[in-house]
């Protein structure tokens, strides 16, 4: 009995050898060396134009003397991303944070420095400017949108390698987006052990309870799933926005579950697609867990387009998404809907 017990140790342990060595292993790509640095770094900066020294194994210390010494950090990292979250090697830079350190102090106050974040990539990276506000005190957004526009115009007129492809974001947080209430994104399921053949019984309990009585109209779909039928439904608050009901019937038909998808559907209404503004790249990303939305857009910097207002972008979008107050709030029955907030309102410039 011993002598399995240690049997079955010894396996174990092969075992877990064996996955950690595969993982340590099976890594997608090359780790980085010191010669493609280089090689990165002259095509960004041109030959004889930086210096490099390698601090360890996976860390290399750039230094741009045209740059009043400017220098950054180049890190070998390993990642999880794509479809399948194989492990693969990457690097990242914190170029961006260099520069902003450098640049950040002509343009905002003490305290204004202290909301500044940095994000550090291959390839670009970013800076963000936030602010709490509720868009009450328009002068002093619009100073800062003006500032954040200077800053952006001094990176790229006079540190043109340094900016390229990265990008600087403008964020205006509401009071709001403090909130910690939390909402279920999906409606409630409802389970009912039936033998009725018809569904009508059953959903009208169910949108009774969820919507009112009375307040809604639905009709069967030819649309098709395995064992489930699906239904369209209108809300008398909000009848141009239809949403989706399924009932799924299993055990031999004695049992029926019924719910429907009113935020999912709501959010494919609520999206760039449908934006207002006519403003390319803007976008809305509903949060129905808190039961309100992120405005963001992204530019351009100094490009063709003129870069949005934030002021105006938050007032048109805030008109916008109120439109669908009523029914993200159709299951609270208490007649009229309430305000939907705007969490946070960014413009994002690419250098």
């Amino acid at each position: 009995m011993a002598g399995g017990r240690k049997i079955l140790i010894l396996l174990l342990a092969l075992v877990f050898a064996g996955t950690s060595t595969a993982c340590h292993l099976y890594v997608d790509g090359k780790p980085l060396t010191t010669e493609e640095v280089n090689r990165q770094l002259a095509e960004r900066y041109g030959a004889g134009n930086y210096q490099l020294k390698q601090m360890d194994r996976n860390h290399w210390q750039v230094a741009l003397p045209q740059y009043a010494g400017l220098h950054y950090t180049v890190t070998s990292v390993i990642h999880r991303g794509g479809v399948v979250p194989v492990p693969r090697h990457s690097q990242e830079e914190n170029r961006m944070e260099a520069l902003g350190r450098l640049l950040a102090p002509r343009y905002f106050t003490a305290d204004e420095m202290k909301e500044i974040s940095y994000a550090s990539g291959f390839g670009g990276g970013g800076m963000t400017v936030e602010v709490l506000s509720d868009f009450s005190d328009e002068a002093k957004i619009v100073d800062l949108q003006k500032r954040v526009e200077a800053l952006c115009r001094d990176m790229k007129e006079n540190y043109a390698p340094l900016a390229k492809d990265a990008h600087v974001t403008l964020t205006v947080k509401s009071d709001a987006a403090a909130a910690d209430q939390e909402y279920g994104m999906e409606s409630p399921k409802l389970i009912r052990w039936t033998s009725d053949r018809g569904n009508s019984r059953l959903i009208a309990s169910y949108l009774d309870s969820l919507y009112g009585t009375g307040n809604y109209s639905y009709e069967e779909t030819e649309d098709f799933e395995s064992g489930k039928e699906i239904y369209q439904v209108r809300l008398k608050q909000a009848p141009e926005q239809e949403f989706h009901l399924y009932v799924q019937s299993d055990w031999f038909g004695f049992r029926k579950t019924i719910w429907d998808t009113r935020y999912r559907d709501i959010c494919d209404l609520i999206d760039y697609n449908t934006f207002p503004l006519g403003i390319e790249r803007a976008h809305i990303s509903p949060d129905f867990n808190r039961r309100g939305c992120r405005v963001s857009v992204s530019n351009l910097a100094y490009g063709r387009d003129r870069v949005p207002d934030i002021i105006n972008l938050h007032r048109e979008a805030s008109e916008y998404i109120q439109k669908y107050a009523a029914i993200i709030y159709a299951d609270q029955t208490d007649g009229g809907s309430k305000q939907v907030p705007i969490f946070s309102t960014s413009i994002s410039l690419d250098l």
